[in-house]
């Protein structure tokens, strides 16, 4: 089956999984199809523009164009029920992304698993609310894969993501959103993440008050609510605070290693890689994470496509 007799369903999964305008224009100049989205396909509703925006790729590049567009979308947005729902229906393979690679002592994310697994092993305490604070969706995404993975949650039973704001889901319609998920508690672990990044201020203390009330009796599974705030917020009581991840450049070498331990490759090969992945975050110390995840991201795509060594050896003399 071809994307582009499926043009408007594609559309609606990439608005799914990318809600704002910013967060539409960086992603379709991640995918290498258009320079900049505005200058391509102009302003507009996100819905028009997401669609124009798969227009100009299948008028351009046709249905290899669109391919990729797929191939990043759901590497940013592994996790995406309509993402997955539309590549399964194409017959699209998920590709590896740098949650798959990472494994479960996710560089920049250590710090974060070592509060979680201390709040998810006492006894007797199944409801446990994690709050990020202007995290990057990618960090969402991935923070809510550990989590998956920690608890044993199948993939596809783990993708509960709601928006908590003044106009379409306040305080008491979110509340009752997440108390729905009571019937799937009853069978397994539920991971769910609600984004609070445009909530009023109060908003998390006046919800929290009405979760844990109806969550008052003993669960048979975890439910853990991870909360995204903005920067400035801070943790109302019951709420545990994650701290910001962050990336040193020693973490992008390890992770070097990592993936390339049973490859055979040559010390100075592996010492070629590390350099050029740590160009491709502008030789920073401490990349910021968005910068380090888009980096990765794009060194699984080249060890995806299982170079020889020599073809290597000239991509990494390359700039990232």
């Amino acid at each position: 089956m071809r994307y582009g007799d499926h043009i408007e369903a594609f559309r609606d999964a990439i608005v799914d999984a990318f809600s704002s305008r910013q967060a539409l224009a960086q992603f379709a100049k991640a995918t290498g199809q258009v320079k900049s989205l505005a200058a391509s396909v102009g302003d507009g509703p996100l819905e028009d523009m997401a669609y124009d925006f798969l227009e100009v790729v299948k008028a351009r590049n046709g249905e290899a164009g669109l391919a990729t567009v797929m191939d990043t979308a759901l590497v940013r947005r592994p996790g995406n029920d309509s993402l997955l729902a539309l590549a399964r229906k194409l017959g699209a393979d998920r590709p590896a992304s740098a949650a798959d690679l990472l494994h479960i002592r996710a560089l920049d994310l250590r710090p974060l698993e070592e509060v979680w697994r201390k709040a998810l092993a006492i006894p007797r305490k199944r409801l446990v609310v994690l709050m990020l604070c202007g995290a990057e969706q990618t960090v969402i995404g991935n923070v809510i894969e550990r989590l998956r993975l920690h608890l044993g949650v199948p993939a596809s039973t783990s993708n509960s993501r709601l928006r908590l704001d003044e106009r379409f889901t306040p305080v008491d319609k979110t509340l009752d959103l997440i108390v729905r998920l009571k019937p799937r508690l009853a069978q397994e672990h539920v991971v769910c993440m609600v984004d609070a990044d445009s909530a009023p201020d109060d908003a998390v203390a006046r919800l929290l008050p009405g979760l844990f009330a109806a969550y008052a009796d003993a669960l048979a599974h975890h439910l853990v609510l991870l909360l995204n705030t903005r920067a400035d917020c801070t943790a109302p009581e019951r709420c545990i605070l994650l701290p910001a991840p962050r990336f040193q450049d020693t973490d992008l070498y390890e992770w070097v290693e990592d993936v390339t331990r049973d490859k055979g490759w040559p010390p100075d090969l592996r010492d070629d890689f590390k350099l050029w992945l740590h160009k491709a975050v502008d030789e920073a110390v401490f990349p910021p994470t968005d910068v380090a995840y888009f980096a990765l991201e794009n060194a699984i795509r080249l060890l995806s496509q299982n170079l020889p060594q020599a073809a290597l050896r000239e991509r990494f003399r390359q700039p990232p």
